[in-house]
């Protein structure tokens, strides 16, 4: 029975940790994940894929 116990508080814990840490800065905009805004409210341009993926080919062909 302390078995079951202890699974169910290892499980309540890890859906509270989830939520505090993960779900509730996801549902208030604050998600490391997320775009950040720049100071006037507006997104960073996205970034040029083939310009990136052109200076990482030149940079491993450094080393």
């Amino acid at each position: 029975m302390s078995g079951l116990v202890l699974a169910a508080a290892v499980l309540v814990a890890s859906l509270a940790l989830t939520y505090f840490f993960c779900l509730r800065p996801m549902r208030r905009g604050r998600c490391a994940m997320a775009p950040k805004a720049q100071a006037d409210g507006h997104f960073a341009a996205p970034v040029d894929r083939e310009a990136e993926i052109a200076r990482l080919r030149d940079e491993i062909a450094a080393l």
